[in-house]
């Protein structure tokens, strides 16, 4: 599956406004302030800090759900949110994402407590500085969610209504219906979201997300994670898309566009600076610059060593049993090291894909490299489409081994 993408028009678009940034900064600073320029882009997103708050009455899943999105499988691991059925969280509590510390999941007080009764809630907890809300919920909707989502709407602020331990309620339901007609989980998640939509009707058409926190494939858990990053500010969605997890096969597409966009920029110090000459490949290209690129791709899907264990042990799966079901072949990436051998391995004689003729045009005609940007252009774009579809295979071998390890009843949640 292809990025998603501008189309066409969108992206001749984007290759005149690239073209005319950098005859700018050309003009003004020369080929230094051309690569000063891409560098600054490609790491950008890591100085964008994000905020979510999590809230909702006390004892709900909130904590549970932060661990849940930064990847977390067991409570011996660095950073792990506390988790009680009690009321636990004293003070709004930050949780960094482990691969980028800019991004912040706060654990809020629970609404309602004797410590934060609703009437002094928002003086005891700040509101202003987070970007988007994650209201939770277990059982049925309260007044106090109902309250925090008027007060978050009169801020101007976006926040995502969410249901959790939907796996108890299935487990109920199976257990009283094992015996007569077949079990269907579908008809219990509807009816779920009918007792949801039935308390929201002054927010219109508001969904609200199903999810279980030990099983983040089931229900709606990959949505949520899309959803985080829709409802997070245009300029921080590149930080937030890059940093959470890909628990759906739309966080991979979203992942996958986000990295393409940057393919241009990236591409520019791969050609300009210290190139030498590289086998296989016919022009003379930074092949640090682009390595650091291609198992950064690796990093952000999931692919890494340390990523996949953490696959594999959610899933109850040995990690070289895994690599070797989803048929990886991003795993050149690091025994490698160097992209000719890479290349070679993978089976690439030829790159193609690149079709920014526009700041082709430049880069030929004004900083002289226009064969050697091309060819890291195209280097990238074809190591990012590898890289996206092991993510894909990775995911479907996931979603296959937790299906085998439960009940037939659920199969119909896998593809929520």
């Amino acid at each position: 599956m292809a990025a998603a993408g501008v189309g066409a028009s969108g992206e001749a678009e984007d290759d005149k406004k690239g073209t005319s940034m950098l005859n700018a900064v050309f003009r003004r600073d020369g080929p230094s302030g051309v690569l000063k320029l891409a560098r600054e882009k490609s790491m950008g997103w890591k100085d964008v800090k994000v905020n979510i708050g999590f809230t909702g009455n006390s004892g709900v899943g909130k904590s549970s759900t932060i661990n849940t999105l930064r990847d977390l499988v067991s409570p011996d691991e660095p950073g792990w949110a506390k988790v009680s059925v009690n009321e636990e969280t004293k003070m709004p509590t930050p949780y960094e994402y482990p691969r980028n510390p800019k991004i912040k999941l706060w654990d809020l007080p629970g609404v309602g407590t004797r410590s934060f009764p609703l009437d002094s809630y928002l003086q005891k907890v700040n509101f202003e500085p987070y970007d988007a809300f994650v209201i939770i919920f277990a059982g049925r909707l309260t007044e106090n969610d109902l309250w925090l989502a008027r007060e978050i709407t009169r801020m101007g602020k976006q926040f995502i209504f969410v249901r959790s331990k939907v796996h108890i309620d299935v487990e109920n339901a199976r257990k009283t219906y094992s015996i007569g007609p077949a079990f269907d989980v579908q008809i219990v998640l509807d009816k779920i979201r009918r007792n949801c939509q039935e308390n929201l009707s002054d927010f219109g058409r508001q969904r609200v997300f199903l999810i279980d926190n030990f099983e983040p494939l089931l229900y709606d858990f990959g949505d949520l994670v899309v959803e985080i990053a829709k409802v997070t500010p245009k300029e921080k969605k590149e930080a937030i898309v890059r940093s959470l997890p890909a628990f759906s096969l739309k966080m991979i597409d979203e992942k996958e566009a986000q990295l393409s966009n940057r393919i241009w920029y990236v591409a520019i110090p791969a050609a300009l600076a210290d190139a030498i000459p590289i086998p296989g490949i016919a022009v003379p290209l930074n092949e640090k610059c682009l390595m650091e690129e291609v198992n950064m791709y690796r990093e952000e899907f999931g692919l890494s060593e340390e990523s996949l264990g953490r696959i594999a042990k959610r899933i109850g799966c040995p990690k070289s049993e895994l690599s070797r079901l989803a048929n990886l072949r991003t795993t050149a990436f690091s025994y490698t090291g160097k992209i000719g051998p890479m290349m070679k391995i993978l089976g690439l004689t030829k790159l193609t894909g690149g079709k920014l003729m526009v700041l082709n045009y430049f880069f030929t005609t004004v900083l002289k490299c226009g064969a050697s940007y091309h060819a890291a252009y195209n280097f990238l774009h074809e190591m990012l489409k590898l890289t996206a579809d092991d993510a894909r295979k990775v995911f479907a071998e996931m979603k296959r081994h937790r299906r085998n390890k439960r009940s037939a009843f659920d199969e119909k949640a896998y593809y929520m």
